[in-house]
């Protein structure tokens, strides 16, 4: 019979827990378990291959209509991204990484974008998962360089002779510091340090230095001429990243409700873990 810590943790940091495993897994202590799951974030990970063949839907031997070729792409391409999920879902039921495999799907919730290919939906997933419960800060570096965020949040549409203010803003506003922590000065001034960060053809991050804003900037009180890996680290130092952080792991991992005090100790322990996951976790 599993225990009321054993239930919750089985819920909340991971997916259930299967029959076979009922037995062997409610003998051993809830820390001991916790320790156990912890561990698995130094494992290799399971690889999320995707498909890479056509639609399974136009080759199928059950398709009974047709479809236009000008749309066959278009419906390859869902298909693709239907296989990727499909396949992260059934790591998250049968690995047995059920606490890296859900904190992955927390950062994916947080980090939300939108993708409409299946390589840059596959990449943006694997810097989820391979940071799962590492370093924020990595995770960070990593996240706002991958296509799936440049692409979606319109920062290769950002360049010094028209800057594009979405990706700066949704970084601060929803990613790190929260609404109400920054100003609209900020947001301006973050967008001009973000200018030239793009994508290529093959859908690796590029850095296009003739479209980049090199002349000083003013952002969150610091002056000189800031770039895009600057302001992310200086979001990183800001009080109000962990608390962020911190409210937002307390909503997915315990309660919607928000309880201050609880947060004012998990942004303490995120400052003194500098933003170790696993610890933190």
């Amino acid at each position: 019979m599993l225990s009321r810590q054993h239930k919750q943790f089985y819920h909340r940091a991971g997916f259930g827990i299967g029959v076979g495993e009922l037995t062997s897994r409610t003998e051993l202590p809830i820390v001991q378990i916790v320790e156990e799951a912890l561990k698995d974030a130094t494992q290799p990970l399971p690889s999320v291959e995707g498909m890479n063949g056509g639609s399974p839907t136009l080759e199928s031997s059950f398709l009974t209509r047709s479809v236009e070729p000008r749309f066959q792409n278009m419906e390859s391409t869902s298909s693709q991204l239907d296989s990727l999920r499909f396949e992260w879902f059934e790591i998250m039921c049968h690995s047995g990484l059920g606490l890296r495999e859900k904190m992955a799907l927390f950062w994916h919730g947080h980090f939300a974008c939108q993708c409409w290919q299946e390589s840059t939906a596959r990449q943006y997933l694997e810097v989820l998962r391979n940071h799962a419960l590492g370093n924020f800060k990595t995770l960070l570096r990593a996240i706002v360089k991958t296509p799936a965020m440049i692409i979606f949040l319109n920062n290769q549409q950002n360049r010094k002779d028209h800057p594009n203010e979405n990706f700066a803003r949704e970084l601060m506003e929803l990613f790190t510091m929260g609404h109400g922590t920054y100003s609209e000065f900020d947001v301006k001034e973050a967008a001009r340090a973000f200018t030239g960060w793009s994508t290529d053809e093959g859908g690796d991050f590029v850095f296009r230095p003739e479209s980049h804003d090199p002349e000083s900037k003013v952002f969150l009180g610091k002056k000189g001429r800031l770039d895009g890996e600057d302001i992310v680290e200086i979001i990183l130092k800001q009080p109000a990243t962990k608390l962020h952080l911190a409210r937002s792991l307390y909503r997915f991992f315990v309660n919607e409700q928000i309880d201050p005090d609880a947060i004012d100790q998990i942004a303490s322990y995120i400052a003194e873990t500098d933003f170790d996951m696993a610890r933190v976790m």
